[in-house]
């Protein structure tokens, strides 16, 4: 018999050789150098989607941002009636908590009566609670606002002349238009205007009496009666909701990896019917805010205009930053915008 394992030497050690030291290491080295690459690439791509993605939300935060402000503020002082009346007066109590939505008509001039609008510098606190602070709602120290004031349409006209300045008004009906009694109204034709609060409102009747809360301070309706105007047949007064409503830019109540104070942008509002109306968070991620403001004939957007009254345009610039340390530095990304809001009832 042959023995097959004379026959061919060396056949089985040969089948039976294994990997040697410097071929694994070899092999862990190229593993290594690949793997490295993989997760560098993975990284990077992780890296850039996340820049994007930030900086989408920023963009995107910021066109939010502008649109609600520029909604608002477009609408400053803004009436069904003509925009060249004298200025509205107003007829309400200042409320003991919430002064500023019950300022329409005041002003520190005569210049700045009945304005419409009213900026804040980044030192002047508001008069009321929502005030500087560092809780959530509370507007950052060093940061402007702005309030601006509107009347809302209804539908509501007066169809017969007030027999006196405290008689109730007569209109062509209430149902179904938004009003009820305690409301905060203006009423308004081509040569005055009035804030009042409704303190009954009928099927075709809206009174005015020296009652409520906060109440109005005469059953006089300022400054004279109201009706239609015997001379013009499409002329009459019109009864609207007032609106008011402040910007400005408040802490949020969250932090950050670092434990730092998150901010965001602010919108109080006030529709004539919450006597405490409460801050709403509109967007976050809003470091920092700038108003500045353009009048009639101007060439300058001014901090503080020459008159409030005469405010046609307003810039606004943001700061926003994004949620993630995605910049180059291994900060947050920042981007500033700006953006030019003109006064509809003021614009040529």
């Amino acid at each position: 018999m042959i023995n097959s394992g004379s026959r061919f030497p060396g056949t089985m050690r040969t089948h039976a050789r294994g990997v040697t030291l410097v071929e694994l290491m070899v092999a862990l080295v190229l593993g290594l150098v690949v793997s490295g690459a993989a997760l560098a690439l993975f990284m990077t791509n992780k890296q850039v989607y996340t820049s994007s993605e930030n900086l989408d939300r920023i963009q995107e935060s910021s066109r939010t941002a502008f649109e609600l402000m520029a909604r608002d503020l477009r609408e400053a002082d803004g009436n069904p009636c003509s925009s060249e009346i004298t200025p509205v007066s107003n007829g309400l109590k200042s409320h003991t908590t919430y002064k500023w939505w019950s300022t329409w008509g005041a002003g520190a001039t005569a210049n700045d009566a009945g304005a419409g609008l009213q900026g804040y510098t980044g030192t002047d606190p508001f008069p009321d609670p929502d005030g500087f602070g560092t809780a959530a709602g509370d507007r950052v120290e060093g940061t402007p606002a702005i309030e601006v004031w509107t009347a809302l349409p209804t539908d509501i006209v007066v169809t017969s002349a007030m027999a006196g300045t405290s008689a109730d008004l007569t209109v062509n009906g209430t149902t179904g238009k938004g009003v009820a009694a305690n409301d905060m109204l203006v009423i308004c034709d081509y040569n005055h205007g009035a804030i009042f609060q409704a303190t009954s409102v009928g099927a075709t009747t809206i009174g005015h009496a020296a009652s409520g809360t906060p109440g109005n301070t005469s059953a006089d309706l300022p400054p004279s009666v109201y009706g239609p105007d015997a001379s013009y047949a499409d002329r009459f007064a019109y009864i609207s909701k007032m609106h008011a409503s402040r910007w400005y830019v408040g802490y949020n109540g969250r932090q950050d990896r670092d434990g730092n104070m998150l901010t965001s942008l602010y919108r109080t509002s006030f529709d004539g019917t919450t006597l405490t109306p409460a801050p709403d968070e509109i967007v976050e991620g809003i470091n920092g805010l700038t108003l500045s403001y353009h009048v009639r004939n101007g060439s300058t957007y001014d901090e503080v205009p020459s008159s409030w009254r005469d405010v046609d345009a307003i810039k606004i610039g943001l700061n926003l930053a994004g949620r993630d340390k995605a910049g180059t530095d291994q900060q947050t990304l920042k981007r500033d915008y700006e953006h030019v809001v003109a006064i509809r009832s003021r614009s040529p």
